[in-house]
């Protein structure tokens, strides 16, 4: 009886590290949706998005930055993690990574990456 008890805490344990390693690996292979900032609307609240644009007018607060991403019109982009906004600079493309959530009636990106293209 033992041994079965054994072998039934063994198969558990490799089902569970299975498990894990597979939600990791189907984590790293899902994106977000690629939007246009010109097309974001309410609708897309709490949605997690990646847009790419022309960085404009930086400011740089207590413990967050904020950009203006720019293609045809603008979003403001918050970044959290100073690492993160550290190395945009205005004039910048990148690309960010971020989910949609509105603060004071305006639309913004909450960024949790950003990747300077050029």
């Amino acid at each position: 009886m033992a041994l079965d008890e054994n072998r039934l805490f063994l198969a558990s344990l490799f089902l569970a590290f299975a498990g894990i390693g597979a939600l990791f690996f189907l984590s790293q292979s899902l994106s977000p949706a690629q939007v246009e900032v010109s097309q974001l609307s309410g609708e897309d609240v709490g949605k997690f998005v990646s847009a790419k644009g022309s960085v404009r007018s930086i400011y740089n607060g207590a413990g967050f930055t904020s950009f203006s991403l720019c293609t045809s019109n603008c979003i403001k982009a918050v970044v959290f993690n100073r690492n993160a906004g550290a190395s945009v600079k205005q004039g910048n493309f990148v690309l960010v990574e971020g989910r949609v959530s509105e603060f004071k009636g305006v639309l913004q990106i909450t960024v949790e990456s950003v990747e300077v293209l050029k």
